[in-house]
């Protein structure tokens, strides 16, 4: 043992020579004389971090370093090779220490056929999904997809187009089987799953999945938007893959006039505490003989474990649902704003709350922004819920445009997943979504903000100018500007940034094929950024956008070119802690793309970089961020 050299030339020999050199290893202990009391007992060793101290004569000795000689200290065997019972990685092979503390044995193998690895940090084998799951990210091995609340009406029946789950397998080397499932069953009763679609999903290509109809908001007669609306419900689509991908939803996919997309959020970057940002329906009241359904916002709030209860305080009436027995979808109360109201959800069980139509001009516009989600499971410790918002038809827009209208046509879906409070940041580098009005008009269209803050006294700072430079929001409150220009942001406590692209026409003279409409999407922080993406387009748009933003002086490559030498156009955004912040607008191909941050000259580590990505066509827009990590940033 590595222990005894040192010990007995300390204890036994004193000063005398012939103990030969200090790397030199016996199997001797420390002398200890039996009998002895005082501070310690002989045989007795102490550990100060990786200093051994041995019992001599009832009192503790001088210490010694078992790091000098390559070993750990041990309190019950002094200094051994490696602790008993540890573990370790070599290559696929996971190793324990013995129990004398002097060997490693292999006790078992990682396959990496199964896409199996050692774990460094545990030295255990571990799947490539339960390596997603530690790294919280919107890379993982299962979502929820719900087919939100679209536009039904008799001149824009996009609710019944094409629904679709768009897959990427992330993996070189291993093919990704992916399957979709729901439960058929109503809410309260036991599960009833059944499967309705599956693919292999090859290395690093994507799958896209056309799903079947299944509004969460019901069934309704076709181009009449007469369904329950707020319900208790299970349809949602759980999808599942055997190997880490990324997901993307679509309502629709297709060209329909009103589409939407957004990144989906892996189970496991879920968390129990959500706060809400949207826009106002562009209908929201109803008008006899011309509008006999309103527009609506809502929040869908997605059960992913049994028994766990959901607390929602909505910032507008919730409209009462009287549910819809043969679609098995459940009535649910009215809720007035303001007021707290608690669900039991269970996997897969899905509470969609819809706003009431406004009463009258004089009422208040309907506005879901604000609202607060939280979840606690069957011991009353947080749990995890999915939650989306959006609003089934709005306008953005009202600016003056240089005929001196403010026309702001037309009226698009827009829909997203929620982010959690933990994983929200405090810092924000906004670009400035690709301009759609037509080279040479005169015009360029402004892109709509909304800040919300989840704490009190939530300081806000901005590149911006004027009264947008310095503000302060409390709890729930909420800013909303608009600007041309990319900006930087700070913020502490964190904040929500989400950003809304302009209706059609207040692109004014837009070209023909890129008149899009509006969008909205949650802006990934700073401190969330990744140094690489895999991400896919909608599919059949005329125009396709990742818009790259990275620190100057940094490098990366889209599909393999460099970003900074072949994307544009290109601006500056802002500058964050002395690092000036630059984007980059690359138009792209439909299809599945990569952007990978490259160290700079003469460094090992490459930065973090944000990517979001757009899709326009003649009317209708998509925007999404590319990525993000999700990892719990925020604990307060």
């Amino acid at each position: 043992m590595r222990l005894s050299f040192l010990m007995a030339c300390v204890v036994i020999l004193g000063g005398f020579a012939g103990c030969g050199d200090d790397d030199s290893v016996s199997d001797a202990r420390p002398d200890v004389r039996d009998g002895e009391t005082g501070e310690c007992s002989p045989g007795q060793f102490l550990c100060t971090g990786n200093v051994l101290q041995p019992c001599e004569g009832g009192t503790w000795g001088a210490g010694v370093s078992c790091e000098e000689q390559g070993d750990v200290c041990d309190e019950g065997l002094g200094c051994v090779l490696c602790h008993p019972g540890a573990f370790r990685c070599e290559g696929n092979d996971v190793m324990q220490c013995a129990t004398d503390g002097e060997s490693w044995t292999v006790v078992d193998t990682c396959d990496p056929e199964e896409g199996e690895t050692c774990d460094t940090s545990v030295g255990v084998c571990i799947s490539p999904c339960a390596i997603a799951a530690r790294d919280r990210s919107n890379i993982g091995c299962e979502y929820w997809a719900v087919d939100l609340d679209n536009a039904e009406n008799s001149t824009d029946w996009a609710a019944a187009a094409q629904f679709a789950v768009v897959v990427v397998n992330l993996s070189d080397l291993y093919a990704s089987e992916v399957r979709i499932e729901i439960d058929e069953a109503e809410p309260g009763e036991p599960h009833a799953l059944r499967e309705i679609d599956r693919a292999g999903v090859p290395p690093l290509d994507l799958h896209i999945f056309h799903l079947p109809r299944w509004d969460v908001d019901g069934d309704n007669a076709e181009g009449v938007d007469d369904d329950p609306q707020t319900g208790l419900s299970r349809r949602v689509y759980r999808v599942k893959s055997t190997t880490p991908v990324v997901a993307y939803a679509f309502n629709p996919i297709e060209q329909a006039f009103s589409n939407g997309a957004m990144v989906l959020l892996p189970t496991t970057a879920l968390d129990n505490e959500y706060y809400a940002v949207v826009w106002p329906p562009a209908n929201p009241m109803s008008i006899p003989g011309l509008l006999e359904h309103p527009n609506r916002d809502y929040v869908t709030i997605v059960g992913v474990e049994d028994g766990t209860t959901v607390h929602v305080t909505p910032t507008y009436d919730i409209f009462a649902g009287v549910g819809q027995p043969e679609a098995h979808i459940l009535p649910v109360d009215a809720i007035p704003a303001g007021t707290e109201a608690t669900f039991t959800l269970d996997q897969f069980d899905v509470l969609n709350l819809e706003t009431r139509a406004m009463a009258g001009i004089r009422d208040t516009l309907p506005d879901l922004t604000g609202t607060l989600v939280t979840a606690t499971g069957p011991t009353g410790a947080p749990a995890p819920v999915a939650v989306f918002t959006g609003v089934d038809l709005a306008v953005v827009g009202g600016m003056m445009l240089p005929d001196g209208s403010t026309d702001a046509c037309c009226a698009e879906f827009m829909g997203a997943q929620i982010t959690p409070v933990s994983t929200m940041g405090n810092n924000f580098v906004v670009s400035r979504s690709p301009i759609r009005a037509r080279p040479g008009s005169g015009w360029t269209e402004y892109d709509h903000y909304r800040v919300l803050a989840v704490r009190p006294d939530t300081h806000v700072t901005t590149s911006l100018p004027g009264d947008l430079a310095d503000f302060t929001l409390g709890q729930g409150e909420w800013r909303e500007f608009e600007t041309r220009d990319g900006f930087v942001l700070h913020a502490d406590p964190p904040v929500h940034v989400v950003q809304f692209i302009s209706s059609m026409e207040q692109c004014y003279d837009w070209r023909p094929e890129a008149g899009g409409d509006a969008d909205m999407m949650y802006v990934p922080p700073v401190e969330q950024r990744r140094t690489n993406y895999i991400f896919t387009t909608g599919v059949g748009f005329s125009e396709n956008w990742a818009v790259v933003s990275m620190p100057e002086g940094a490098a990366a490559t889209i599909d393999g070119r460099d970003v900074a030498t072949t994307c544009s156009p290109t601006y500056t955004d802002g500058e964050i802690e002395g690092v000036t912040y630059r984007a980059y607008h690359c138009e792209i191909e439909d299809g599945r793309h990569d952007v990978v941050s490259v160290p700079p000259p003469g460094s090992d580590t490459a930065l973090p970089i944000g990517v979001i990505v757009y899709g326009y066509y003649g009317a209708g827009s998509y925007s999404y961020p590319a990525g993000s990590n999700l990892v719990r940033i925020f604990f307060g």
